[in-house]
């Protein structure tokens, strides 16, 4: 049985659907989905976590997932996670506002998009590499998917543009259920933001190489069942994915989810 690129938006939704990701079942506890808007999505969400760590949920959350400008404020919150510290007894950071908030209202204040923007029309670069670089340097500073914490679990969607299905960058793994999954991916965080916030045309997509044979095969769908048309695209250009901000998100566009 082969699984051909689906053709159609029905035939995304069915196969998205029927497919297994990770941790797909119902599990218990408090996951948090962030979602898009630019740096009004940022700022909205910097305030709702200040307000989610005052009520001590904050600390609770087994799983933050994002999407675009959401992105941004969930990869920040990876970052310094460890610096917060330990909850205190009513189970909030104490030094959130310094550590997390703070930071995130100074690179509000910057602009980035148009010099990113214009700089990214040269031939040797893109706009998508300068916003990287833009958020790994006022942001990230080197972080790796593999330096953010086991958990809460961070999960940042976007779009394949060569699948058209949603791909999820994480520590455990990044992938989509066509293409596969990449094992503990050692990418910048600056890159998953980008792929999840660079919003074509102006940023542009994001064009990631990784060295073929990076992707497997998900548990759920063993090799002997996988289309051609699956080892024609993992084999083009040592793959090339090209992301996009993602229309399709994991978790309710609600704040706040409690299963």
């Amino acid at each position: 049985m082969s699984h051909p690129l689906p053709s159609s938006p029905s035939g995304v939704t069915e196969q998205a659907n029927g497919f297994n990701w990770d941790g797909h079942s119902l599990e218990p506890g408090i996951g948090i989905a962030l979602s898009g808007g630019g740096f009004r999505a940022m700022l909205f969400h910097a305030g709702a976590l200040l307000r989610l760590n005052e009520l001590g949920l904050l600390s609770r959350a087994a799983r933050i997932s994002s999407v675009s400008g959401g992105s941004i404020a969930s990869g920040y919150l990876a970052h310094v996670w460890s610096e917060l510290g330990p909850p205190n007894a009513a189970g909030a950071f104490t030094p959130f506002q310094q550590k997390y908030v703070e930071p995130i209202l100074t690179f509000s204040r910057e602009k980035i998009d148009v010099g990113d923007i214009l700089t990214g029309l040269l031939p040797w670069t893109s706009a998508a590499e300068q916003v990287t670089a833009s958020y790994d340097r006022a942001l990230f500073h080197n972080a790796t998917l593999q330096t953010i914490p086991d958990q809460p679990q961070f999960v940042f969607c976007a779009t394949n543009l060569q699948t058209g299905v949603l791909f999820r960058f994480s520590k455990p793994y990044a992938g989509d259920y066509i293409m596969g999954r990449l094992d503990k991916p050692d990418l910048p965080v600056s890159k998953a933001v980008t792929a999840s916030s660079a919003f074509p045309p102006f940023l542009s997509p994001l064009a990631l190489a990784l060295p073929a044979g990076s992707f497997t095969d998900w548990p759920s769908q063993p090799p002997q069942e996988r289309g051609a048309s699956l080892t024609r695209l993992r084999s083009e250009n040592a793959f090339c994915c090209r992301m996009a901000a993602s229309t399709i998100i994991t978790a309710s566009s609600q704040l706040l989810n409690v299963t």
